[in-house]
């Protein structure tokens, strides 16, 4: 009896962790000519996903941040070009796959939800055709990523043009989640979105969107982690109830306003916010893990920007942050 007890006690310890390993660190790129044509400058993608900054600081609690193991990667060009550059691009996804990362095709484009529905339908049948070109399933993506953004076009601050742009992108979601469930191959397709649609054009429409794709890649560009967890909190919840998974999504390049974005704060500062946010959601089935915007920038970034604060992840988290379940 005694062992039974010791051994239960043992299975809830290690339950955490093992919990904890499951979530992804994500990362978009979309600079991707020299990882794909250069050995040099892929080992240098490999090394900073493998030890993204702050990986040996010794302030960091153990454990975190995470090696990045998926990436949303823009390779629109090696999709659609001729048979030595879909080699090329075979090559990279085989040789990334043998390091154990994950690659997700990344494109989009605003129109895809208004006047150019087809183009976006085309391009995700060139992916689902690329995947088919090869039998090896090393060579082949793990899902495909749109970052369309329905907003940036001409009349969504209307109500009525909103519905109507809204409608033209859940048609092209609807396409795109069709055909990749068609093809029955473990691919996955997920869609970036903003942190609030909840708001604007509503809950309604946001669950609309995420009982469609398999994931939501929540663009929660804000720089606090009550801010991130607030924000992005809808989206996860949400996707805990339907079985599907979200990402949580911060920015590291240099835009405005300040707050939505850890560029002047820089990484040590970021990571410190991370781990609370990470610790919150960690035990929710539907939070995917985090992701960062983008490569480019996050490797640029220093620990302590000019308005950084020194920001030790800590040990323990204050109760306020810890979720119900």
């Amino acid at each position: 009896m005694r062992h039974l007890i010791f051994l239960f006690l043992v299975i809830l310890f290690l339950i955490p962790a093992i919990h904890s390993q499951s979530k992804d660190r994500a990362m978009w790129v979309w600079s991707t000519l020299n990882i794909i044509e250069y050995s040099s400058s892929r080992t240098d993608f490999y090394n900073f996903c493998a030890n993204p900054p702050g990986t040996n600081d010794p302030n960091a609690v153990k454990g975190f941040p995470r090696a990045i193991s998926v990436i949303f990667m823009d390779t629109h060009g090696y999709v659609t070009g001729d048979s030595t550059q879909r080699a090329k691009l075979h090559f990279f996804l085989k040789d990334a796959h043998s390091r154990n990362f994950k690659v997700h095709y990344l494109d989009g484009d605003k129109t895809w939800a208004t006047t150019n529905i087809s183009s976006g339908e085309l391009i995700l049948d060139d992916v689902l055709k690329f995947n088919t070109e090869v039998t090896d399933p090393t060579q082949r993506f793990d899902g495909i990523q749109y970052d369309v953004e329905p907003y940036l076009n001409s009349g969504w601050s209307d109500p009525t043009t909103q519905i109507q742009i809204w409608n033209g992108f859940i048609q092209l979601l609807t396409y795109c989640q069709t055909k990749v469930d068609s093809v029955n191959d473990g691919t996955v397709f997920g869609v970036a979105i903003p942190r609030w649609y909840d708001n604007t054009p509503g809950i309604t429409y946001l669950h609309q969107l995420q009982n469609l794709v398999d994931y939501v890649a929540i663009m929660d560009y804000v720089d606090t982690s009550t801010k991130i967890i607030s924000d992005g909190g809808a989206e996860v919840f949400y996707a805990d109830q339907i079985g599907k998974k979200a990402y949580i999504g911060v920015e590291t390049q240099s835009v405005s306003p300040g707050t939505s974005t850890f560029y002047e704060e820089g990484w040590g500062n970021m990571e410190g916010q991370l781990f609370v946010v990470d610790q919150y959601f960690n035990n929710h089935s539907g939070y995917a893990g985090l992701a960062i915007h983008h490569y480019d920038s996050y490797k640029a970034l220093p620990k302590w920007g000019s308005n950084g604060v020194d920001i030790t992840a800590p040990a323990l988290i204050d109760s306020k942050y810890i979720a119900d379940s």
